[in-house]
């Protein structure tokens, strides 16, 4: 019998506290760094946009969301 999508994949507890080691890296000034250039180039393309959509800024307003996701992650 066929297994389900991720029927091979080990499940992890969230609440599980034998879970402790799994901790986000902790960041280097590089990935800093790199971090911050890719959020000036996003914020530098998004003012282009804005303004060759000038015409239309309702439009640009409501898409804005969904093109600077990383706003929510700064």
């Amino acid at each position: 019998m066929a297994q389900k999508r991720g029927g091979g994949a080990e499940h992890v507890a969230l609440e599980d506290d034998s879970n402790a080691d799994l901790q986000l890296p902790i960041e280097d000034d590089t990935l800093v760094f790199y971090r911050e250039w890719a959020f000036t180039v996003i914020a530098r393309a998004l003012a282009v946009l804005e303004k060759e959509h000038a015409l239309k800024p309702a439009l640009f307003q409501t898409l804005k969301p969904w093109l600077d996701a990383a706003s929510d992650l700064s």
